[in-house]
């Protein structure tokens, strides 16, 4: 409504200079004029879809590929491979990175449900994404302050499996999320099978405690996923 009006302001001042002999030449200059605002409206609506919700993926779609990248850095420190200095610079800049990606995502989140609304199916989904992506992030800082520790071989076997089933499934669905894909695949419907046995094989508690949510917040992210055409935004 705002940007209709704004657009009819300035044609009329526009046409307030432009003096008119004649209503011949009047009547031209305004066929013109509604000839332009058809080809416009119907270039907005077959060609140039309007998507509100985008700028909300990418951003989700950027937090996935932040908590992946973290993930990744945790699998090296439950495998062992990484210098415990290293990965504590590594695993600060991660976190840092995440926090960021969180702050940037609500924000734009809160600026897309005041100009469409909270409610409807996709604003709905966008909050869920992002609230499964918190407590994910908030579980995998939790592992990070208890891999260092020393545990037993079996459950830092299992950890090092979990996250790399978690890390290679956030890289996996951040260009899916950007572009509105299905998340929801047979082949991801059996890794979080395969997740949850991998956490139930975890005996130290140490372990067990921050790694348990996440298989329940990464089972939540396809499920949330809408059919297709459900909402055309």
């Amino acid at each position: 409504g705002a940007q209709t009006g704004m657009l009819a302001s300035v044609a009329i001042i526009l046409s307030l200079d432009q003096a008119q002999g004649a209503v011949g030449q009047a009547a031209m200059t305004g066929a013109t004029f509604w000839l332009g605002a058809v080809i416009a409206a119907a270039l907005t609506a077959a060609i140039w879809r309007f998507r509100p919700y985008a700028p909300a993926r990418i951003e989700l779609s950027r937090l996935a590929a932040s908590l992946a990248a973290m993930t990744r850095d945790l699998e090296q420190l439950a495998a062992g491979t990484a210098d415990q200095d290293a990965a504590d610079r590594h695993a600060a800049a991660h976190r840092r990175a995440v926090r960021e990606a969180i702050e940037r995502t609500r924000n734009v989140l809160l600026l897309t449900y005041r100009s469409r609304g909270a409610g409807g199916p996709t604003a709905n989904q966008l909050s869920l994404r992002f609230a499964a992506f918190d407590q994910i992030f908030e579980a995998l800082i939790g592992l990070g302050e208890t891999l260092s520790d020393p545990h037993d071989a079996e459950s830092q076997r299992a950890a090092r499996d979990a996250l790399r089933r978690i890390g290679g499934f956030l890289a996996a669905i951040s260009p899916d999320l950007a572009t509105d894909r299905q998340l929801q695949t047979e082949r991801r419907q059996k890794s979080v099978s395969r997740l949850r046995r991998d956490t139930a094989a975890i005996s130290d508690h140490g372990l067990a405690a921050p790694l348990s949510p996440i298989p329940r917040r990464r089972g939540v992210l396809p499920t949330v996923s809408l059919p297709a055409r459900a909402d055309p935004a």
